[in-house]
């Protein structure tokens, strides 16, 4: 996704269903089907009906029918708390789009999942913030990830003396 911001392209459908994993474990966004490049004036605004994935949508994009690389940030927190979720469907009892805008204008957000660490919660809520200025860059969550990555080997992973193994 920071690839895609760099090169002023917006995906517009990045959820859990279009990230694939390879053998090495590296995930890889698919489904380029509504990517739209933003190079001209940094938005894309929808002109023509069509469904579009509004569970995964920030609040600008649900109102306005404009995407941005921070509404792709947006996303990418609704991502990240499907992974946390195993899977989980975001905002399970919201039953249509008008409705989701409702809450979300409200400051609903969805909570913590349980298995879920707070800094994990933290940087998902901050793809989430009300003012797309607010939010992230791609960059700024690839370095956070990076950051909790390093944490997890020196926590987590401990490799004995006596061999290369870890335990």
């Amino acid at each position: 996704m920071q690839h895609l911001e760099e090169r002023k392209f917006v995906h517009r459908d990045l959820a859990a269903r279009n990230i694939l994993v390879d053998a090495n474990l590296v995930a890889k966004v698919g489904d380029f089907g509504l990517a739209k490049d933003i190079s001209d004036a940094g938005i894309y605004t929808i002109t023509s009906s069509g469904n579009f994935p509004w569970r995964w949508s920030s609040l600008e994009s649900l109102r306005d029918l404009s995407f941005t690389s921070a509404s792709d940030v947006w996303s990418f927190g609704i991502v990240l708390w499907e992974i946390a979720t195993y899977g989980g469907l975001p905002y399970p009892d919201i039953t249509s789009p008008f409705a989701l805008v409702s809450q979300l204008a409200t400051g609903y957000r969805m909570p913590r999942p349980d298995q879920c660490s707070e800094e994990l919660y933290e940087l998902m809520s901050s793809c989430w913030k009300e003012n797309p200025l607010m939010r992230p860059k791609f960059s700024k969550i690839a370095s956070q990830l990076k950051s909790f990555l390093r944490e997890v080997k020196k926590t987590y992973i401990n490799i004995t003396e006596d061999s290369n193994e870890e335990v």
